[in-house]
C-alpha cells in the first residue's frame, strides 16, 4: 500500500500543470531598451511588446526573473534580482499658447508664447469643481514605468496611455 501511495503522490506532483512565467525575446529587450526610451537601434520589437502587453492589460515589463530562465521556473523560486521596475500614474499637461501681452482694449492678444508640455508624476488628471483641471491645464491622467537597478532608478521614466502613445516632457508640439 505504501508503494502505491508515494507511487500516486509522485504522479499527481509532476502532472500538476505549471505555469509558464518565460518571457519572450522581445518582452525581456524591454528591460534594455526601456531606459533608452526604445530609442536605440533594435529596440522596435521590444516596444511592439510593450505596447502589446499595455493593450491585453498584463504589467507594462515582464518580471526580471522571468527573462533569466527557460521554460517553466522551478517551485518554490523567488520572483526577486536586482532588477525591477516601478509603475504609477501621471496628469499630462500639454503644451499651450499662453498669451504674454495684450492689445490697448485688452481682447487682442499682441505677443504670446508656447508652454511646454509637462508631466506630473504620482498625480492623476482630476476635474474639479467649477470645471477647473488639477493639476492646472491637464488633460488626461496617463501611465509610467520606470526601472531599477540595485534599487536605484535606472534611466528615465517612460510615459504612455492605454492605447500604447507616448508622451515626452518639454514638448513645444501644440495639439490639435
Amino acid at each position: 500500500m505504501k508503494p502505491l501511495f508515494i507511487t500516486a503522490a509522485l504522479s499527481a506532483a509532476f502532472l500538476l500543470p505549471t505555469t509558464s512565467y518565460a518571457a519572450s525575446e522581445n518582452e525581456c529587450a524591454i528591460w534594455l531598451c526601456l531606459p533608452a526610451a526604445f530609442a536605440v537601434d533594435g529596440c522596435g520589437a521590444a516596444k511592439d511588446a510593450f505596447i502589446d502587453r499595455i493593450k491585453h492589460f498584463k504589467p507594462p515589463i515582464p518580471s526580471f526573473t522571468s527573462c533569466m530562465y527557460t521554460g517553466d521556473l522551478p517551485s518554490g523560486t523567488p520572483d526577486s534580482s536586482e532588477m525591477s521596475s516601478v509603475t504609477g500614474a501621471a496628469a499630462y499637461v500639454p503644451a499651450r499658447e499662453e498669451c504674454k501681452r495684450w492689445g490697448m482694449f485688452g481682447n487682442e492678444c499682441m505677443e504670446s508664447e508656447i508652454i511646454p508640455s509637462r508631466i506630473v508624476k504620482d498625480q492623476s488628471c482630476r476635474r474639479a469643481e467649477g470645471g477647473e483641471h488639477n493639476p492646472r491645464h491637464c488633460t488626461k491622467t496617463i501611465h509610467y514605468v520606470q526601472t531599477k537597478l540595485d534599487g536605484q532608478l535606472y534611466g528615465d521614466p517612460y510615459y504612455y496611455d492605454n492605447n500604447g502613445g507616448t508622451y515626452v516632457e518639454g514638448s513645444t508640439q501644440l495639439e490639435n
